[in-house]
């Protein structure tokens, strides 16, 4: 297996090998099967950070979607049992409704605020990174039913963490997502359910320790998502857009 720093490296060869961008006179262009194989490798290494930039792009950027969230930094709940028509996942839990979220944590890391739960429900909050990593899970199995406050940083930030912090997760990559999920014992628990996502909180670092926020980053020009145009040459465009956001940090 690759590691990621090699799977970079292999996705930057790529764009080298097809667009035959060699400055060095010494140098030869690659043989079309040398750059057939280089190509069928960045794209299976793309595979699954392009197809997970179609869920991203669809939920932060894309109104007219039925999984639009709007934007980064907060949740959207689904507080009913799901039906034939939701289809944002191919197959839905129906007993446990979603929460979705995206974080961009180019500025500055958030805070997951997750409240105590009862011992007879289960919850789970899901991370993942833009190679589709699940990187960090928050929830009764895995932290406990206590209330608790959860640290998300991506691979640059090098501040203090303040008090208060049960746990601090790092990202290999500046945007992450959430699947949240609640277990539901039919229609009549939605009220209980839609309370308890209710204390589900997502807070910039700044705002929850009351300092005063990092300067603004530059804003980002998300690509339109285009179903045939990433399943052709094109997906190299939209791996060039997501590797500014990545950096491999882990030993493996």
């Amino acid at each position: 297996m690759k590691t990621p720093q090699k799977q970079n490296l292999l996705a930057a060869a790529l764009i080298g090998a097809l667009a035959f961008t060699i400055n060095s006179s010494a140098a030869t262009a690659p043989t079309p099967a040398e750059a057939r194989a280089i190509a069928k490798e960045a794209f299976i290494y793309a595979y699954a950070p392009v197809q997970g930039y179609k869920t991203l792009f669809n939920q932060t950027q894309n109104p007219e979607d039925s999984g639009y969230i709007g934007g980064f930094g907060h949740f959207r709940h689904y507080t009913r049992v799901a039906t034939p028509a939701d289809r944002d996942i191919v197959t839905p839990n129906n007993d446990t409704p979603y929460s979705y979220a995206w974080l961009d944590l180019r500025r500055e890391p958030y805070v997951l605020k997750v409240p105590a739960v009862l011992k007879d429900r289960y919850n789970v909050f899901q991370w993942f990174d833009l190679y589709t990593h699940n990187f960090a899970y928050v929830g009764v199995r895995a932290t406990g039913f206590e209330a608790g406050n959860y640290l998300f940083a991506g691979p640059n930030w090098k501040g203090e963490v303040p008090p208060g912090i049960v746990k601090v997760f790092r990202s290999e990559t500046d945007i992450i997502g959430t699947l949240t999920r609640t277990s539901i014992n039919g229609e009549s628990d939605v009220p209980n359910v839609r309370a308890l996502q209710q204390q589900y909180v997502l807070m910039p670092l700044s705002e929850f320790a009351g300092q005063k926020p990092p300067p603004l980053v530059p804003a980002v020009e998300f690509p339109q998502w285009d179903e045939k145009k990433a399943m052709s040459a094109g997906f190299i465009g939209y791996l060039n857009f997501l590797l500014q956001f990545c950096q491999p940090i882990h030993p493996s």
